[in-house]
C-alpha cells in the first residue's frame, strides 16, 4: 500500500496520468466537439451564393481531425514531467516541436492538395466572377502541375524544419543534372508535347478526335501521356510527344457533316421526271429544318450504263454521329416519297438485266 502511493506522489507518473486523462477525454468527446464544429460552420455557408466555401469545408474536414489529433498528442506531451527524470530535456523538447511543425506544414498541404480536386468549381467561380473563359482541358492538366509544385514545396519546409539544407541538396542536383536529363529524355519529351498541347488546343476533354491512327474521345491528359477512349468503350494510351507530332483529326470542330452520294433513277424515266425529283428533292432540303442551307447540291450530272445519276451533296446542321445518322434516314425516307410521287423508280443494274433476258428466252 505503502509503495502504491509513493508511486502515486511521484511528480513523473502523476504527469503521465495526467496526459493519459488528456487522451482518455479527448477519445471520448473528440467525434461529438467535431459534430458540434462542422454543424455550426456549415449553418453560417448553407446561405451563401458561392459553392467555395462549400468545397473548403469538405477539403479541410481529413486534414482539421489530423491536425487535432496531432495537437492533443503535442498537449499531452508537455504535460509530462520530464524534467523529473531528465536534466536537459532540450533535445525531446526540439523533437516534439518539429513534429508539430511537421504537422501543421502537412496539413495546410493537405488543404491545398485536396482542393485541386475541386480545381473545377473554383474554375468555375473564377470565371464568373471574372468573366475568363478557361479551356477544360487546361484545368486537370494545372491541377496535376499545382499538386507536384504542393509537394516539393512542402518537402522542402518540412526538411529546412528539421535542419536540413535543402539549398545544398539543390546545389548537389546540378552535378548530375546532365545524367538525369538524358535519363528522362522521354519523360521531358512527353512533359514538353503536353505543354504543346495545352497552349495550341488542336482538341479538348470530350472531343472526338484521330491521333496516330487511334479514335475515340479524349478522357484525359497527363505529365505523359493522352487517355483517349474508343468507341468500343477501351482506353488507348498516347505519350504526349507523338499526340504532338501526329497529324489530328478533330471532328468534335465541325458544326456540320456532309452527305454526298449519287441516285441513280431508272434509264427509261422522262426528262420532266428527272426534272420534277432534282427540283423536289431540292426543296426538301432547302426547307429541312436540319440542313445547312448555304451549300446545297441536287444536280442531273451523268448517265449511267443503266442509269440516270442526279448528284447530291449537302451537310447536316450537327457533327453528332448518331443526330447525323437520323437526319440522312430521314431525308433518305423522304427522298424516296419523292420518287414514289414521281413514279421514278431506282436503276437496275445493266447486269441484272441481262440476266433476267437470257432467263426469259
Amino acid at each position: 500500500m505503502e509503495t502504491i502511493l509513493e508511486l502515486l506522489e511521484n511528480t513523473f507518473l502523476q504527469s503521465i496520468l495526467y496526459a493519459m486523462l488528456i487522451l482518455l477525454i479527448y477519445v471520448l468527446l473528440r467525434k461529438r466537439v467535431m459534430n458540434i464544429f462542422f454543424r455550426i460552420i456549415n449553418k453560417r455557408i448553407v446561405n451563401s451564393k458561392t459553392k467555395l466555401d462549400d468545397i473548403l469545408l469538405k477539403v479541410v474536414r481529413k486534414p482539421i481531425r489530423m491536425l487535432m489529433n496531432v495537437t492533443v498528442l503535442y498537449i499531452a506531451y508537455h504535460t509530462v514531467d520530464l524534467h523529473s527524470i531528465v536534466a536537459d530535456t532540450t533535445p525531446y523538447d526540439n523533437f516534439a516541436l518539429h513534429c508539430y511543425s511537421s504537422a501543421v506544414i502537412v496539413f495546410f498541404f493537405m488543404v491545398l492538395y485536396n482542393s485541386t480536386d475541386e480545381s473545377h468549381v473554383f474554375f468555375t467561380d473564377f470565371m464568373k466572377v471574372f468573366d475568363i473563359e478557361v479551356d477544360k482541358l487546361l484545368i486537370p492538366f494545372v491541377s496535376k502541375v499545382f499538386r507536384l509544385f504542393l509537394f516539393i514545396v512542402a518537402v522542402a519546409v518540412i526538411a529546412e524544419t528539421w535542419g536540413f539544407s535543402v539549398g545544398t541538396f539543390v546545389a548537389g542536383l546540378g552535378i548530375g543534372g546532365l545524367a538525369f536529363a538524358l535519363a528522362a529524355q522521354d519523360t521531358l519529351s512527353n512533359l514538353f508535347g503536353g505543354a504543346v498541347i495545352i497552349t495550341e488546343k488542336p482538341f479538348t476533354l470530350g472531343d472526338w478526335i484521330i491521333v496516330d491512327g487511334v479514335e475515340g474521345t479524349v478522357e484525359d491528359i497527363n505529365f505523359r501521356s493522352t487517355k483517349i477512349r474508343k468507341f468500343n468503350k477501351s482506353v488507348v494510351t498516347v505519350p504526349n510527344s507523338k499526340v504532338a507530332d501526329a497529324n489530328i483529326i478533330n471532328f468534335s470542330k465541325r458544326d456540320i457533316r456532309r452527305i454526298s452520294y449519287e441516285l441513280k433513277i431508272h434509264i427509261d424515266s422522262s426528262v420532266e421526271e428527272v426534272k420534277s425529283v432534282v427540283d423536289n428533292i431540292e426543296k426538301m432540303l432547302t426547307d429541312h429544318k436540319d440542313i445547312d442551307n448555304e451549300t446545297i447540291f441536287v444536280k442531273f450530272n451523268k448517265f449511267g450504263e443503266s442509269s440516270l445519276n442526279i448528284f447530291l451533296y449537302y451537310f447536316t446542321n450537327t457533327s453528332d454521329w448518331g443526330k447525323y445518322l437520323t437526319i440522312a434516314e430521314d431525308t433518305n425516307f423522304r427522298i424516296m416519297k419523292i420518287l414514289e410521287e414521281n413514279n421514278v423508280t431506282l436503276a437496275v443494274p445493266l447486269q441484272q438485266i441481262k440476266m433476267t433476258e437470257k432467263a426469259d428466252s
